[in-house]
């Protein structure tokens, strides 16, 4: 994808963007993740912002954790804060 943008002529800040669109914030649904979960030693956890419940609207980590559960996933989560990237 970058190096079609670059050929219809995108900038690098415009690049950044396409990249932060297509690798942070595409969706896919959290029971996915259940397949791998056997295989998953460490998980990174990012946060983008937080409302006025203390919940991560545009992560639904009480799903993840769901799936994570189910796998009896036993080792470390790290999170970051990515702010308003």
């Amino acid at each position: 994808m970058q190096s079609r943008a670059t050929g219809l002529g995108a900038t690098p800040q415009q690049l950044g963007r396409l990249n932060m669109t297509l690798s942070m914030f595409s969706k896919q649904p959290p029971e996915q993740c259940a397949e791998v979960m056997p295989r998953v030693v460490h998980v990174h956890g990012k946060s983008y912002g937080f409302g006025t419940d203390a919940d991560e609207p545009s992560v639904d980590y009480a799903a993840l954790l769901r799936v994570f559960r189910d796998a009896d996933y036993q080792s470390f989560v790290s999170g970051e804060c990515e702010g308003r990237a």
